[in-house]
């Protein structure tokens, strides 16, 4: 059920994202850093798609060269929850220069089951010169909401920088017998301690300018029915 509401919002909003020029193209790979927070839930639609399709020792051959990521502070809903609430908070994530492990000459060796994160993240500029994306503000803003519904959906599982989260993962009994065990304990180390729990809604940012627009994106997700019941009814728990 929870693969299924995933795929709705990845479709839904990809149907919904408004359709500016963007400049990316396949080989654009500017954006593709070690910048990417992920669920749980996410993590195991990337290792399982490893297992089927690129065999038992490649993941672990990916990791076991690479040094610890850069953390990602608060989860996303926690972040939003301190605005609402007008505390004071830190910047989301900490950022990073270095390419995302996943790429393979310039191109994602896991396109299928990038997470939402990758998905979208888009420019109206080139800015492989300039290293800035532009970004509509409606499309930022959609995109922190759907951030928010994904974390929901995964609340109380592991939450974190994709690379964190997938060696924990890959480590857990869960995947025993999936892969080779992972020898780089210096990166498993640090993302026992740099994973967070991901939480529960505490509700959205929607600017004025930009309400409409983000109403029907939520609207068309919460209203989409699996079976009996709608979206919103089962991150409800109803």
């Amino acid at each position: 059920m929870k693969v299924t509401i995933l795929d709705t919002i990845y479709a839904v909003f990809a149907e919904w994202s408004p359709s500016e020029q963007f400049c990316c193209a396949p080989g654009c790979a500017s954006c593709c850093t070690r910048n990417v927070t992920i669920t749980a839930l996410e993590g195991r639609q990337i290792l399982n798609y490893c297992r089927e399709m690129k065999g038992r020792e490649w993941l672990v051959r990916l990791f076991d060269g690479l040094h610890p990521a850069d953390p990602a502070l608060q989860t996303t809903n926690e972040y939003v929850e301190d605005i609402l609430h007008n505390r004071q908070n830190s910047e989301n994530q900490a950022k990073s220069s270095e390419s995302c492990p996943f790429l393979e000459g310039g191109r994602c060796s896991i396109y299928p089951v990038r997470p939402f994160s990758c998905r979208c993240f888009f420019s109206t500029i080139l800015c492989g010169s300039s290293g800035a994306a532009t970004i509509p503000d409606v499309h930022l803003y959609g995109s922190m909401a759907m951030m928010q519904l994904i974390e929901h959906l995964g609340q109380f599982d592991h939450w974190g920088n994709m690379v964190d989260v997938l060696v924990i993962l890959v480590n857990s009994p869960e995947y025993a017998g999936s892969f080779e065990p992972l020898d780089n304990q210096e990166l498993l180390q640090h993302a026992r301690t740099q994973v967070h729990r991901a939480l529960p809604l505490p509700g959205f940012i929607l600017p004025p300018a930009e309400k409409a627009g983000l109403d029907q994106l939520l609207r068309t997700i919460f209203e989409t029915r699996l079976g009996r019941t709608t979206i919103e009814q089962i991150l409800n728990g109803r």
